[in-house]
């Protein structure tokens, strides 16, 4: 997300654009005008060219800008999807260990509890992704849009807030994830414990 933010600070590709709409209006009303000269006319159509050539230039680094937004996207994904399969796995788990060796019902409403708890946070980060994509979509001056340029503004706006706003819900993720693994490491223990009183292989 970092480097798609640095990438697309890098872009002026809507003021490009407008550059080049402004000098081809301007061509077209000089070849209209009969008092237009010849030396207006080439100054207009150089501007144009010159406009054109520094779009084209631009335009392989919003490709670059384009596709790791939507690396970053599917990246943000796939992790926070991942933690929410985590948590549903040794939630099961927590389930059928506890209720197989009839332990405290604390330990599985202490699962539960954290799995509620982590699951805004993964969809949080989701919905800011896709948020922050859709916005990048809608400035893209090459979907055709009219008034693509008032968008990238809040595109921006977006993706800084995002990466903020996503670095929070994962390190909160992360916390969840420890928290859990510190619950199985108990539940194990309880196990140990368990096995061992009936006479059981531990």
């Amino acid at each position: 997300m970092a480097t798609a933010a640095v990438l697309g600070l890098s872009l002026h590709k809507n003021a490009l654009v407008e550059e080049v709409q402004t000098a081809q209006q301007r061509i077209d009303g000089l070849e209209n005008s009969p008092h237009a000269g010849a030396g207006q006319l080439n100054q207009a159509v150089q501007a144009r060219d010159a406009a054109l050539q520094q779009l084209r230039d631009q335009q392989s680094r919003a490709s670059v800008h384009l596709l790791t937004g939507v690396a970053a996207t599917l990246g943000i994904v796939l992790v926070a999807s991942i933690a929410v399969t985590y948590f549903i796995g040794t939630g099961r788990w927590c389930r059928e260990v506890v209720e197989t060796y009839a332990l405290e019902d604390e330990l599985l409403r202490e699962s539960q509890a954290l799995k509620g708890r982590s699951f805004p946070w993964a969809l949080t980060a989701i919905l800011t992704a896709v948020a922050v994509s859709a916005l990048g979509a809608r400035s893209d001056p090459a979907t055709g849009l009219a008034n693509s340029g008032a968008w990238v503004t809040p595109h921006l706006a977006a993706a800084l807030t995002g990466l903020v706003l996503v670095s929070i819900c994962f390190f909160v993720l992360w916390l969840r994830l420890v928290d859990n693994q510190m619950l199985i490491q108990r539940i194990m223990k309880r196990v140990h414990d368990e096995r061992l009183a009936r006479g059981l292989e531990t």
